[in-house]
């Protein structure tokens, strides 16, 4: 909490807004950040993990095999991999993380767990807000339409069944997670702020919870105006770079061959 109204080592305090400020208003400002913020910690909770060895835990080294992928009787003894009893202490506080952000996420876009008269949403309400607002997973690799709202994402199983490997790799091995956004001029963001488009957003959001989590983050913008996804087709591994997920947001220039070109490139 320290620090909010302190001036950004990397910025002139000229340029701050806060320059003009006198020592009584931004310590009254720091003062109700904190009681904000503790108000925030009551009504949603927070972190408190805490690993009663740190400092004294083994560290496996994964670079040593290709991928880091380290088989489990290579794992030196008394790493965190290997303590039953962090693992499962640390994937109960890593689950109410996930949670909380999903129903700030779901509160932010006016469907919260809590409605504006007291009450709670249904078991009905709570399944029918999943199918809006959840990714469609389908069990086929082929696309099928779906009668009624297709929610924020469709993945097939093989799909979904690869991210959970890759998230679950990337926490295993304190690993980075690439997020690449390919399209056209309205995924890149024109017209809108740097700070504004989609990848940058989706990063602000998903990186300190990757972080809780061990993993780095890393979201490439890779979107362009005009000419779309074509050209990073016929050279994606060299453009897009490392990526464990890809999203596609071009439909309003291409359609057809092309998507499908991306698609298995």
């Amino acid at each position: 909490l320290i620090g909010h109204y302190r001036h950004d080592e990397h910025r002139s305090p000229y340029a701050s807004h806060l320059y003009d400020k006198p020592k009584e208003v931004l310590d009254a400002e720091q003062a109700k950040y904190i009681e904000h913020m503790e108000g925030i910690r009551q009504t949603w909770g927070a972190w408190s993990f805490q690993d009663d060895k740190a400092g004294e835990r083994p560290v496996a080294d994964f670079t040593q095999v290709q991928y880091g992928d380290l088989p489990n009787e290579q794992l030196p003894p008394g790493s965190w991999q290997t303590d039953e009893e962090y693992v499962s202490r640390f994937l109960k506080e890593a689950n109410a993380l996930v949670d909380r952000v999903t129903e700030g996420i779901y509160a932010e876009y006016g469907f919260p767990l809590k409605k504006s008269d007291g009450s709670q949403l249904t078991a009905d309400e709570i399944e029918e807000r999943k199918k809006v607002w959840g990714p469609i997973v389908t069990p086929r690799v082929e696309r099928q339409q779906p009668a009624g709202p297709i929610g924020v994402a469709e993945l097939s199983q093989a799909a979904m069944d690869g991210l959970v490997r890759k998230l679950l790799h990337a926490l295993i091995t304190n690993d980075e997670f690439y997020f690449v956004l390919g399209g056209h001029s309205a995924a890149a963001g024109h017209g809108n702020h740097f700070q504004q488009n989609k990848a940058i957003t989706f990063h602000h959001l998903m990186e300190p919870v990757m972080d809780k989590l061990g993993i780095r983050l890393m979201s490439r913008n890779m979107g362009m105006g005009g000419v779309g996804t074509l050209q990073f087709s016929l050279a994606g591994k060299d453009l897009y770079g490392e990526a464990d997920l890809m999203e596609w947001d071009s439909a309003m220039t291409e359609k057809g061959d092309t998507v499908d070109l991306w698609m298995k490139q």
